[in-house]
């Protein structure tokens, strides 16, 4: 289907349309998100479930952009009405974020447990809405303090002082619900294969100009068509029109999702994954045809719309975001990245200068905050750790037995490898927590010698994992100046994971923000019995060389979770002289605030040590 062209006119008025929503956006939108960001924040801290606040926490800091870019949609609302549609905007995205990373977490039936969890989004555009919602019904995590509720009334409250968005609350409710079910069926469908998800998109695609993978793709964003209808909630707008903004924006989603897939391709190819590229697109050009094929639709649409500039120069602010990162450049990515760019053209060059400004800034910024913490890592503890105790003298040499993943899962009833997953999410967010608080190594037990005495199905699960989460993580962890050793017995392991394992010394070998030792296969006695077959001197010294890591300082900390009180063959030479701490919880519900208090006591007791 041949698409009409840009012309000479629309471009200039999409180019008026980007300049008006530049003004507008920094002069009045960018201060109340900032504001609701802070507001959100400080409810988030209040969650007493540590998994569901760090979650919360989590998401507010990695994934605030994504509010931040949602409300430029309210750009088009009317002036009188636009912090209403603002606050709507950042509380829906703010839910959407956090129930995403939610649906993420382990559950005994990942569709129903979607389903009810993502119930969120239609019962906070419904009138009226159902009573005393558990959302949390199937969930493993529940005592939010009403958080999630919070953000629905919230919503809720917000939609009702816009009058107009009662005539198109039919359409808004069906972009809300699409979301929702095109969610659950994704998340579910990582777990339960895609069959199901197939049969419900083939559904409900027909009818559409998207192919049926192109309208899951669309389903995933739908919380453009959202903010675009609130801010076209005015007295003109006609449920025909809503119904055609809503439609359009499920097109400009599903590019949205297709160019964040594309972006991720070859990482995902490293890793071994398959992403939403490698299941769908095999032929980078026959991707790049059915890209500007989906571009020309959005462009047809959007010209019978009111405000067609905005819409269409949301679509080249999709485009230009996506296509200006550094992973477009890769040989898969190229061909689609440039032929979108192309299709866009001349319309989309202020959009593309504006996003390689904000990118050089944005790494300027980032050289200049990693400069003093390769130097003073205690700089990047907050006011709040601080109050937590954690002061000088601090623990730089910490280890870890990372105890109590198998209980965590029989207690929600999941299978074990489902707990040894929570964990190793546990894991990757607390290392980035000890490299900011200061600490210059971490010694993590992740799998001991006597771990091989487990059943077949545990122990396969878990060296499948170590190579997965290896190939994974290795990237971000290099990428924050962390150094990755392994200690322990090699020879038992598969060739796939040795192999991954020195990839990742390899590749991190010359950071030195913190090094990470991961004990995998190793055994306290094991490591002295192979240090002492070839030890042939008289002192300590001469024997520290014969060990895995000879130069790994003794821990001035370890830490075990799961409340057990030994050490369980882990670091028996170097533990001579450490501080315990034991810690009731978990290990999957370890949380930084759990290691700050931790940092604090140790600091308390070499503080007292110092007095006496």
């Amino acid at each position: 289907m041949e698409h009409p062209p840009l012309d000479r006119r629309l471009t200039a008025r999409a180019g008026l349309a980007l300049a008006l929503a530049n003004i507008r956006y920094w002069t009045n939108v960018a201060p109340t998100v900032h504001a609701q960001l802070h507001h959100w924040r400080r409810h988030a801290q209040q969650i007493p479930n540590p998994v569901l606040r760090e979650l919360a926490l989590e998401n507010l800091s990695e994934e605030g952009f994504n509010a931040e870019a949602g409300a430029t949609l309210a750009t088009l609302a009317p002036r009188a009405q636009r912090p209403h549609v603002v606050r709507a905007i950042v509380a829906f995205q703010v839910m959407y974020d956090y129930l995403d990373g939610l649906i993420e977490q382990p559950s005994t039936d990942p569709l129903r447990n979607g389903r009810q969890l993502l119930k969120a989004l239609t019962d906070a555009v419904s009138r009226p809405p159902e009573p005393h919602p558990d959302y949390y019904r199937y969930s493993p995590q529940t005592d939010d303090d009403e958080y999630l509720q919070t953000l629905v009334t919230t919503i809720r409250r917000t939609l009702a002082e816009i009058p107009a968005t009662r005539t198109l609350a039919t359409v808004i409710h069906g972009a809300a619900a699409r979301c929702a079910e095109g969610q659950a069926q994704t998340h579910a469908a990582k777990n339960g294969g895609t069959a199901q998800l197939e049969l419900w998109a083939k559904r409900e695609a027909a009818g559409t100009p998207l192919h049926w993978h192109e309208f899951i793709a669309g389903t995933l964003t739908s919380v453009m068509s959202i903010y675009a209808l609130l801010a076209a909630a005015d007295e003109h707008t006609t449920p025909q029109q809503a119904t055609a903004i809503d439609t359009t924006y499920l097109s400009i989603g599903a590019v949205t999702t297709i160019l964040d897939s594309l972006v991720d391709h070859e990482q995902d190819v490293a890793q071994n994954n398959v992403g939403y590229i490698g299941r769908y697109y095999t032929d980078p050009d026959a991707l790049a045809q059915r890209l500007t094929s989906i571009i020309g639709l959005v462009i047809a649409q959007a010209r019978t719309l009111p405000n067609a500039a905005h819409h269409i120069m949301t679509l080249a602010g999709v485009v230009a975001y996506y296509t200006t990162s550094p992973a477009a450049t890769g040989e898969f990515a190229q061909p689609a990245a440039m032929q979108t760019q192309r299709e866009l053209r001349p319309l989309i060059t202020p959009v593309l200068a504006v996003m390689h400004t904000w990118r050089f800034a944005k790494r300027t910024r980032q050289r200049r905050q990693s400069k003093p913490t390769a130097r003073r890592h205690p700089s990047k503890i907050s006011t709040e750790d601080r109050r937590q105790g954690s002061q000088c003298p601090i623990a730089r040499y910490v280890a870890i037995i990372t105890d109590g993943n198998g209980r965590w899962a029989h207690a929600r009833g999941l299978p074990v490898n489902q707990g040894h997953e929570a964990g190793a999410d546990t894991l990757k967010a607390r290392i980035h927590d000890a490299a900011e608080l200061g600490i210059r190594e971490l010694t993590v037990y992740s799998f001991s010698t006597e771990n091989w005495t487990r059943s077949d199905e545990e122990v396969k699960g878990l060296i499948s994992m170590f190579a997965r989460r290896i190939a994974q993580e290795t990237p971000d962890l290099h990428r924050h100046g962390i150094r990755m050793r392994f200690i322990g017995r090699r020879n038992d392991l598969t060739q796939k994971l040795i192999e991954q394992m020195h990839s990742a010394e390899t590749l991190t070998a010359n950071n030195d923000r913190m090094t990470l030792f991961i004990a995998l296969n190793y055994g306290g006695r094991a490591e002295i019995i192979d240090a002492a077959r070839t030890f042939t001197g008289t002192t300590e010294e001469e024997f520290r060389k014969l060990l895995y890591a000879p130069d790994m300082h003794d821990p001035d900390l370890i830490i075990r979770t799961s409340g057990e009180q030994r050490l369980s063959n882990f670091l028996l030479w170097q533990s001579a002289y450490s501080e315990l701490i034991i810690r009731d919880e978990l290990w999957p519900d370890f949380t930084r605030e759990s290691l700050t208090q931790i940092l604090a006591e140790y600091s308390q007791r070499q503080h007292a040590s110092a007095i006496a």
